[in-house]
Formats: structure tokens, C-alpha cells, sequence
């Protein structure tokens, strides 16, 4: 919960594999070729905000899409590293990570949970394979300990 004396991060990872018929979203589907350009650029962006933002607190971190699942796992975890170095966060920080269960693999969960320590998975019904599908996959499937 954000406090007047904390704010919240978004950072958006434009890459998907289609354009889903709800989403209003900067998105390029199968664009994911520019993915390690953009994460070059980002990895700068965050850094000179940071120092714009040294002495504010952040306690919410979102990384939001497009589909950010579908990109390489070592450029999330760049992503995250570089955010825990240029930002303050607080301990207890709440960060977010969208996640289709078409583009989610046990490999990418352990680079997540590396970085991020141990943290609890959520997911709804209505989530599943890109574009629709079953989110029971989530609920189901057991990786490495975490649900």
C-alpha cells in the first residue's frame, strides 16, 4: 500500500506474441528480436532515474506488458538487479512481474526466484495461454517448491 512518503515504479515491457483483442497497451507482438536493444535502453533509463529519484522511497515495483514472460529470464533479472541497484526500495517492497502461462517456463521461475528470493505466486481463472486459456496451470503446477 502506497503511503504519502513512499511511491510506486512501472516499467513496461512492450514485446508480446499477438495483440490481445483487450489490451490498449504499446505492444509489438513478434518484435521480440529488439528485446536486448530495449533492455539496453531501459538498463540506462532506470539508471538516470534513480539518480533523479535518489531520495525518494519506493515500496510497489511493476513490470507490466505487453508480455513481459516472453522475453528472455536474464533480461528481467537485469531489469530487477538494475532497479534494486538505482532505486531505494524498501524491505519489504511488493514487486509484480506479469506472467502468461504460455510464455512461463520452471527455468525462468528459478532466475525470478534467484533475484527476488522466495515470493508467492498469484494468478486468476480467467489468465492462461496467450490470448485466453486455463490458469489452473498456475495453481497446479508445482516449480521448485513455489506454487
Amino acid at each position: 500500500m502506497l503511503t504519502p512518503q513512499t511511491l510506486g515504479l512501472y516499467i513496461h515491457i512492450p514485446f508480446c506474441r499477438q495483440k490481445c483483442l483487450y489490451c490498449d497497451f504499446a505492444s509489438f507482438p513478434k518484435e521480440i528480436s529488439k528485446a536486448e536493444s530495449y533492455f539496453a535502453c531501459l538498463y540506462r533509463e532506470i539508471k538516470g532515474r534513480g539518480m533523479q529519484l535518489k531520495d525518494k522511497v519506493f515500496d510497489t515495483v511493476y513490470i507490466g506488458g505487453g508480455t513481459p514472460s516472453i522475453v528472455d529470464a536474464d533480461l528481467i533479472v537485469g531489469t530487477l538487479r538494475q532497479i534494486r541497484n538505482c532505486f531505494n526500495l524498501t524491505k519489504d517492497a511488493e514487486i509484480t512481474i506479469e506472467i502468461n502461462p504460455g510464455t512461463i517456463t520452471e527455468e525462468k521461475v528459478k532466475k525470478y526466484n534467484y533475484v527476488l528470493g522466495d515470493f508467492t505466486w498469484t494468478a486468476f481463472d480467467n489468465m492462461g495461454e496467450v490470448g485466453g486459456g486455463a490458469g489452473a496451470w498456475f495453481r497446479d503446477k508445482t516449480i521448485g517448491g513455489l506454487y
